[in-house]
């Protein structure tokens, strides 16, 4: 993991100042393939919000602007977004009113499983999709935080982010929320 493009707060949490912060992971060769995943993180916007499309995690595609899968805030303010790309074709599932208020710490856990994507806020079931493909993993290529290789820097802190090579169950969706909510006065 490439640490060398992240600021760290006087706390030792990640921070992203929306311009030059990001993390490159590279090729996490125990997800390539699977079916299922999950994305587990705790993130907020800092007091600046702003329309601009930003990527909290992408794991892209080589030779293309394609992913494998990602999260960003689109251009609505609080609107965020898992996205996975298919033979050239983008899915998306909307988590809307996901980023309420700035510098507000929240949980998010985005589940995919075959072709259903589900989303999670603070613990709690918030929507899912069914979509007309699975992941497809053709071309994959590295991993980022923050960033999605080539623009779109994450504005706000990402002091934790988890990848899961498995669909999480909602039950464990709970008990990590649970573990980590004081921590983060949510």
């Amino acid at each position: 993991i490439d640490l060398t493009n992240v600021s760290f707060d006087s706390n030792a949490q990640m921070t992203f100042d929306g311009t030059d912060d990001w993390i490159n992971v590279g090729q996490v060769d125990t997800l390539l393939g699977n079916t299922s995943v999950s994305v587990e993180f705790i993130a907020d916007m800092s007091t600046a919000l702003d329309s601009n499309d930003r990527k909290v995690f992408h794991y892209s595609k080589a030779g293309t602007s394609n992913g494998v899968f990602q999260v960003r805030k689109g251009n609505n303010n609080s609107l965020l977004m898992y996205q996975y790309n298919s033979a050239g074709t983008w899915y998306t599932l909307n988590l809307t009113d996901a980023i309420t208020a700035p510098d507000t710490f929240n949980h998010f856990v985005f589940t995919h499983s075959g072709n259903e994507v589900k989303a999670y806020k603070n613990g709690e079931y918030v929507t899912n999709g069914i979509f007309a493909a699975g992941l497809d993993w053709a071309d994959a290529d590295e991993m980022y935080i923050g960033y999605r290789g080539t623009s779109e820097y994450w504005k706000g802190d990402i002091p934790m982010i988890k990848v899961y090579s498995r669909a999480l169950a909602a039950s464990e969706v709970k008990s990590n929320f649970n573990a980590i909510k004081g921590r983060f006065n949510i």
